[in-house]
């Protein structure tokens, strides 16, 4: 009787998902009545149509997953969902008052202004992150601290330390929680700490949502997590966790595929890019020209690479190149372990030997006055752009390019800041309005106000390519450095280029959004970026797809591939 009652759940799920539901009278009531609702408590947010009925299809299931692009809105669905819930009687088993969102810490503020932007009122929540002590975070989950929060914010790293205290906060008498994993490929891990604890608090919960725009990148194993999160006590994949990995290794034919694309249809929607609509983009390459010190430095680097007797890693001579080719200063430094560009490097190369005494004594003296000249080439599209009133993000990868053309737009009389690691997050304990200008959260949102002065950002994929929407501000992305992963690289880009409704007519607004790529001519540079431009279309056209299937481990390979193609070639 329950697995009957749970497939005509399916069925109508589906219904709502497929958009094709008018004759069945129980659907359209509960639409008419979460139509009603969503416009009474959501006046300030209006919802496109996909939006809505993502929203919808949210609310009925209760325990639902979202795979849709970055820019759709997903922060946006779970809200409406989340009011229509909060609605219900307190007596419904549906009926929900608090959120628990689990997510990278960027997420943090954006989860609290979309709040604002749904229900025009300020949200009480409260952040469990560094800027806390691990007192205060007890005492708001035990309900001491006197205060109400409605939102609560966590990062993945922090719930096994406060797993027993979460699960006393989720089963105290009036709390009816809804749990959120955003960024949920953080926690598809097997049998690993973060989502062995979010695992186990799942069943005590009211509501329970999945949001992630890959949720297959490493395979079909990936869905074991998500399936067992929104429905603990239900097989509703049908396939243990070593099967799926057998699927995603092709060990079983495409109709057992398409058998679990079936069965998991009535509990996700995607909304993907094609469907936002959104108005058309620019890409353009400008090329910077090495100037007289970079040349003779690239040049003897890439003479040593082209001899194969060469003492050293031929990889780690390799990424010195691109190195020379972005800011020589950089050859001054170690190489950075966590360099996102390969999996390992050995800093063996003797530059001394390759470059000659002159020439390393001219690269040894290098001070705060070299700009490089790709650096040339930025503050040449920068300038004119601010003029006219345009707000820039640049990305690079280097931390010294970074904070060195920082310096540079600055001396040009140009106001902006820097986001990297060391950036700090927000000021502990202080009011945003009292935040130093050396803050991650009060450089955002100076940047997002249109009445300030700030004309740049310059920052890394890494660290600000999930979670922020600036698209309302900024039309102008910079790459001059890149890192040549695909998936940091295209959520960097949706960062400016997202859906923005127009408040009177509830439509797309028509925006032009532009990126420019500053490459070295004549370089390495250009090769790889011809090269992993060809994959990076191939990644967008598997994110069309319903269930977007790539293997980021897929992508590191073909970028080793290209990497030692590019390297061979100096020795034919």
């Amino acid at each position: 009787k329950e697995q009957k009652s749970f497939n005509e759940f399916s069925e109508k799920a589906i219904k709502i998902r497929n958009n094709d539901f008018d004759g069945v009278d129980e659907l359209v009531s509960m639409y008419n009545q979460f139509e009603g609702v969503v416009k009474l408590t959501m006046k300030k947010r209006k919802l496109y149509d996909l939006q809505f009925l993502s929203a919808f299809h949210m609310a009925f299931g209760v325990n639902t997953m979202n795979f849709s692009v970055p820019g759709a809105g997903k922060t946006s669905i779970v809200y409406a969902a989340y009011s229509y819930l909060n609605s219900l009687d307190e007596t419904d088993p549906k009926h929900v008052n608090k959120i628990i969102i689990v997510g990278p810490p960027s997420s943090f503020k954006p989860w609290e202004d979309e709040y604002f932007e749904c229900f025009n009122r300020k949200v009480k929540s409260f952040r469990f992150s560094g800027e806390s002590s691990f007192k205060e975070k007890n005492k708001v989950l035990t309900g001491m601290t006197g205060k109400n929060y409605e939102l609560l914010l966590f990062t993945y790293q922090s719930i096994p330390n406060l797993h027993d205290s979460i699960e006393k906060y989720i089963n105290a008498p009036g709390n009816k929680v809804m749990l959120v994993c955003d960024e949920a490929h953080y926690f598809k891990g097997y049998g690993k700490v973060w989502s062995s604890n979010i695992l186990s608090l799942a069943p005590s919960v009211k509501s329970r949502i999945i949001l992630t725009g890959t949720p297959v990148s490493n395979g079909y194993e990936d869905l074991y997590n998500l399936f067992k999160f929104i429905y603990p006590k239900r097989n509703v994949l049908r396939f243990n966790y070593g099967a799926l990995q057998s699927l995603s290794r092709g060990l079983f034919s495409q109709s057992s595929v398409d058998k679990i694309m079936e069965d998991i249809k009535p509990f996700f929607i995607r909304i993907k890019k094609s469907d936002l609509n959104l108005p058309d983009y620019e890409d353009e390459i400008n090329h910077s020209v090495l100037n007289n010190l970079e040349k003779r430095i690239y040049d003897r680097l890439a003479l040593a690479l082209d001899n194969r007797d060469i003492e050293g890693n031929r990889t780690s001579l390799f990424f010195r190149l691109i190195q020379a080719s972005n800011n020589v200063n950089l050859l001054n430094k170690a190489i950075e372990i966590d360099n996102n560009l390969f999996s390992s490097l050995d800093d063996n190369v003797n530059l001394k030997t390759i470059l000659g005494e002159t020439l390393s004594e001219e690269l040894l003296n290098i001070d705060d006055k070299y700009i490089p000249s790709k650096h040339l080439k930025v503050a040449e599209i920068v300038k004119p752009l601010a003029k006219e009133g345009n707000k820039v993000i640049i990305w690079g990868v280097f931390i010294d390019s970074i904070k060195r053309l920082h310096h540079y737009l600055k001396s040009l009389g140009l106001k902006g800041f820097y986001i990297i690691g060391e950036t700090k997050k927000r000021g502990k304990n202080l009011n945003i309005s009292t935040y130093n200008k050396y803050n991650r959260e009060s450089i955002i949102e100076d940047f997002k106000d249109k009445n300030s002065d700030i004309d740049y950002i310059i920052t890394n994929p890494i660290v600000l390519g999930e979670s922020i929407s600036l698209h309302k501000v900024c039309h102008h992305s910079i790459y001059f450095e890149l890192s040549y992963r695909a998936a940091p690289y295209v959520q960097s880009k949706d960062r400016i280029h997202r859906v923005w409704l127009d408040e009177k007519t509830n439509k797309q607004k028509n925006y032009k959004t532009n990126y420019y790529h500053v490459i070295s001519k004549n370089s390495v540079d250009e090769r790889i970026y011809t090269r992993i431009q060809v994959k990076i279309q191939k990644m967008l056209e598997i994110i069309e797809q319903d269930i977007p299937f790539f293997n980021e481990g897929d992508f590191n390979d073909e970028r080793s591939k290209i990497i030692k193609q590019i390297i061979n070639e100096y020795s034919s």
